[in-house]
C-alpha cells in the first residue's frame, strides 16, 4: 500500500538534479509507485528495485546495508543483523560475496554516524544491542568510535547529532557540547523540543540540500536558520506523525549511497530494475 509516503514525495520532488531516487517496492506494486511518483520526479531518475515482500523495511536507515569503501577503493556494502524480521533479505543482503559483507552482530543503522574523516559516533543505549567498538571499526572502517551517553529519545545517534564537513557538528543536546569540542569540532546548537521524540538533527543532507524535519512550531524557523547558516538550502519535511508515533523522521527513513552506475548499485543490492 502507498502509505506514510508524503515526506518521501516531498524529498523526491526536491532532490538535486544529478541525484537519482531508488525505491524498494513490493513486486506487485511497481506500476502503482511509478504512477504516483511520476507526479514528483521524472521516472528516468527513478530506479524501481522490486522484491517479493518488503515488510519491516520502513526504516531504511536501520535495515539497509551501509555503503563503505573497501581496501581497493571500491564501493562495497556492509550489513549487520537487524533485530526485526526483514523479509527483503533475498533481494538486499543475502550475499556473502566481496561486494556485500554480512556481520553476525545485531545493530541498527540509525545509531551510526561518521564524519568525513571516518570518525564514528553512536549512543550507548539498548539500540547498540551487542555491538562493540571493535565491531564498528572492523565492519564499517571507523577510524575512531565515540560512544555518547543516552540522554534523550529512543537511543539512536541520528536523533542528537548531525556531522557536517569541515569538523562542524550540529547537536540538540548541550550536554554533548564540551565533549564534542574536546574532539575538535565546531559545535552548533539546534533547538530542542523537550519531552518529545521530535528532533531537527534527524535530517537528510544531499549535496547542499538539507531535508529537515518540521513540526509546525516556532522552533522550525530557528532550526532552518541553523542549517542555512552552515551553508545548506533547507527543504522542510512535515514530521509530526512520524516522530510522534516513534516512526523516526527523515534520516531514519532514507539511505544515501554515493555516486555510481545504476547497474553497480543494483548488483550490490542484489536487485533487478523493472
Amino acid at each position: 500500500m502507498l502509505q506514510h509516503q508524503a515526506p518521501r514525495f516531498k524529498i523526491a520532488g526536491n532532490l538535486p538534479a544529478d541525484v537519482k531516487l531508488v525505491l524498494l517496492v513490493n513486486s506487485d506494486q511497481v506500476e502503482a509507485y511509478k504512477k504516483v511518483y511520476s507526479k514528483y520526479i521524472a521516472l528516468d531518475r527513478v530506479i524501481m528495485a522490486a522484491a517479493p515482500s518488503i515488510s519491516n523495511g520502513f526504516w531504511a536507515r536501520d535495515a539497509f546495508p551501509y555503503p563503505v569503501t573497501d581496501a581497493a577503493g571500491k564501493l562495497a556494502l556492509v550489513a549487520a543483523k537487524y533485530y526485526r524480521p526483514f523479509s527483503a533479505g533475498a533481494s538486499i543482503a543475502q550475499s556473502l560475496e566481496l561486494n556485500l559483507t554480512q556481520n553476525s552482530f545485531t545493530f541498527v543503522g540509525g545509531n551510526l554516524l561518521a564524519d568525513e574523516d571516518g570518525n564514528c559516533f553512536s549512543v550507548k543505549s539498548t539500540r547498540l544491542f551487542n555491538t562493540t567498538e571493535a565491531d564498528l571499526k572492523n565492519a564499517y572502517g571507523c577510524k575512531t568510535v565515540h560512544f555518547l551517553k543516552h540522554l534523550t529519545g529512543i537511543g539512536d545517534v541520528d536523533e542528537v547529532l548531525k556531522p557536517l564537513p569541515n569538523k562542524t557538528m550540529l547537536t540538540n543536546n548541550s550536554s554533548y557540547k564540551a565533549e564534542l569540542e574536546g574532539l575538535g569540532y565546531t559545535v552548533v546548537m539546534l533547538p530542542s523540543i523537550p519531552s518529545s521524540y521530535r528532533t531537527y538533527a534527524n535530517a537528510l543532507v544531499v549535496g547542499k540540500t538539507a531535508f529537515m524535519p518540521t513540526y509546525g512550531v516556532a522552533a522550525d524557523q530557528q532550526a532552518k536558520k541553523v542549517y542555512e547558516d552552515v551553508g545548506y538550502t533547507v527543504v522542510g519535511i512535515t514530521s509530526n506523525y512520524l516522530s510522534d508515533q516513534l516512526n523516526g523522521s527523515v534520516h531514519c527513513q532514507t539511505m544515501a549511497y554515493p555516486a555510481m552506475s545504476e547497474e553497480e548499485l543494483l548488483n550490490l543490492l542484489q536487485l533487478q530494475r523493472l
